[in-house]
């Protein structure tokens, strides 16, 4: 932000007292800032508005708003709101949040390490890879992300059992709240590029959290079209809110939707990256 603010003034004498900052909010489907399972999305946009409030370039700024809510989990609205009142009404410029910017609850969210901290059991031979998808990330809807989410690990439906990736969730406090959020999709044959997955196969991913309390009525599965792509490309956004009952929990993903039916059809890929485990902002106090 400041390298182009520089690059305005030299054109134009006192810029800073006509420029309105805009800051990026979109945190969900079909577009998202939100691009790194290990980071908190949160804790960025606290640390944006910190580097607004310090840095004297901005001093003069003529305000500074966000882009665009409707793109906006509700959560990050409301998070965008106390920011606003914190640096810019009660004119703070210490850290609001003193959350971590790393999340360290599961490792390897992303599968940019392949398989490595999951552990998979996999209904036959190679029925559960990881694989690099050219712009996946990309089509998934991860903003300026170059190639983050191109990585991903694929089940292949078997008849036999369902495909489990399992992993224990790790450093949470027990009785605090959390999001988890992940996407899913399909991919074709040979699994090197997009599939049009039937509506049958969308949203047939099976998440299971054990050793936690999960809250069903803010919980959801979301089917949304890629924006990024003049072809049809589906893809489900998963988010899950639970409290844990100790400091792990098992996260469990499946491509059945029960132990003993498929559910979906047999041979179809299921994708999955993105997953996302971090602290759920609660505070609903209401801006005046």
């Amino acid at each position: 932000m400041a390298k182009y603010l520089d690059i305005y003034a030299k054109a134009i004498p006192d810029i800073q007292q006509h420029v309105v900052i805009a800051l990026g909010f979109m945190s969900g489907p079909p577009e998202t800032l939100n691009t790194c399972p290990s980071a908190s999305y949160r804790v960025f946009q606290d640390m944006e508005f910190q580097l607004l409030a310090n840095d004297p370039r901005f001093e003069e700024l003529a305000g500074v708003m966000f882009y665009t809510s409707s793109y906006a989990e509700e959560e990050t609205i409301r998070w965008s709101g106390k920011l606003l009142r914190h640096y810019c009404i009660e004119g703070s410029r210490e850290r609001m949040s003193i959350e971590p910017y790393a999340l360290d609850h599961l490792q390897n969210p992303d599968f940019e390490q392949g398989l490595a901290g999951w552990n998979a059991a996999p209904a036959a031979a190679d029925s559960i890879v990881a694989k690099t998808v050219a712009d996946l990330g990309d089509k998934e809807g991860r903003f300026g992300a170059d190639k983050a989410g191109d990585t991903c690990a694929v089940m292949i439906r078997s008849d036999n059992a369902p495909n489990r990736l399992s992993q224990t969730v790790k450093n949470l406090k027990p009785g605090k709240t959390y999001a988890l959020r992940m996407y899913s999709t399909s991919l074709n044959e040979d699994h090197s590029h997009y599939g049009n997955p039937t509506f049958d196969d969308v949203t047939r991913l099976r998440i299971q959290i054990d050793g936690v309390d999960v809250d069903a009525a803010k919980s959801f599965d979301h089917i949304y079209r890629s924006i990024h792509t003049a072809k049809l490309m589906y893809f489900n956004y998963h988010f899950r809110i639970f409290k844990p009952h100790g400091e792990t929990a098992s996260l469990t993903l499946s491509d059945w939707t029960t132990d003993t039916t498929p559910g979906g059809n047999i041979g179809r890929t299921t994708a999955v990256n993105f997953v996302e485990v971090m602290p759920y902002f609660e505070d609903e106090q209401k801006l005046p």
